[in-house]
């Protein structure tokens, strides 16, 4: 069985993005690279989030195989793994549970 096939990746990215602190910046993170590759500094602008808050959860992401690094150090963007890209239906579930889950308490 590869890694991409593996079943406890769920599990995985349930705990990154909910079971956490700054899971839901991850998931804005993951949100956006999977519509388009970003360096750190594109990731802080376009979220309008503190540049040192994107790359710790940047690094969290990259720790757990969900984002791979592309270019020289300075200036590299970031894209989605083969490992996230492989398991995008769990993710989109965690995101759907969320926005309902919000969408509850708010009534």
């Amino acid at each position: 069985m590869s890694s991409y096939d593996d079943p406890s990746i769920d599990h995985e990215i349930l705990w990154i993005l909910v079971g956490s602190k700054g899971g839901q910046t991850r998931a804005r993170i993951l949100k956006i690279l999977s519509e388009k590759p970003m360096n750190a500094h594109q990731l802080a602008e376009t979220l309008e989030l503190n540049y040192h808050t994107i790359t710790y959860n940047v690094n969290v992401l990259i720790k757990n195989r969900l984002i791979e690094v592309e270019g020289p150090h300075y200036g590299q963007t970031y894209t989605p793994s083969k490992i996230f890209t492989s398991n995008i239906n769990a993710f989109k579930k965690l995101i759907e549970a969320a926005a309902k889950e919000q969408g509850r308490d708010g009534d």
